[in-house]
């Protein structure tokens, strides 16, 4: 399987220092993703996690905002925005938690990828998500366009790296019962070449 739990030196391709507690996200820069909340959330994060840094990876229409989003929450040096990539999975086991904020999503293929290499998720209660995390089996759940929600779940995992590996290892186990992820990549990306867009569309 190519994404896989981390093996050590991830956090040199993410730019974030060994030991300093990071969560993250993959997915184009879209509305739909909310990086608005998670922004709002990871403000918050940082009032019981301060050390913490946030991890962006993924380009888009959103940019602009983004980037004021963390100019407005005095976010710079906190923020990492690393941009499309075609290395993630070399990116997402340097993970401590991964989030997805969306507030309309599908079956996030980031989501499953990010299961794939054991990492704990934090997801919003749409679309298939919570179905595949399961509350308090592979990740937390929390109510979509709610950064205290959000917030408080990241700030947990980082916090109680113990519960956070149980989850990540349980999300692992899952994908390797439930998903073929080459199948699941595979389909994925036909899907995207079909509807004529370019780079990843998760």
């Amino acid at each position: 399987m190519r994404f896989a739990p981390p093996t050590g030196g991830e956090r040199a391709a993410l730019g974030v220092p060994a030991g300093v507690p990071v969560a993250g996200t993959v997915g184009r820069l879209d509305p739909v993703k909310d990086h608005a909340t998670l922004l709002a959330g990871f403000r918050r994060v940082l009032e019981t996690v301060p050390e913490a840094r946030l991890v962006i990876v993924g380009e888009g229409e959103m940019r602009p905002q983004v980037e004021a989003f963390v100019a407005l929450y005095g976010l710079q040096g906190r923020v990492v925005l690393l941009g499309e990539r075609l290395d993630v999975a070399a990116l997402l086991p340097g993970l401590d938690v991964f989030v997805l904020s969306s507030f309309n999503e599908g079956l996030s293929l980031a989501l499953l990828e990010a299961m794939a290499c054991a990492r704990p998720v934090v997801v919003t209660d749409v679309g298939a998500a919570a179905g595949v995390v399961g509350d308090g089996r592979a990740g937390l759940v929390v109510p979509p366009k709610d950064p205290e929600a959000l917030a408080a779940a990241v700030a947990r995992l980082l916090q109680d790296r113990e519960a956070a590996g149980r989850l990540g290892s349980t999300g692992r186990r899952l994908i390797e019962q439930r998903y073929d992820l080459r199948e699941t990549v595979a389909a994925y990306l036909a899907l995207c070449r079909g509807a004529d867009r370019g780079g990843r569309c998760s």
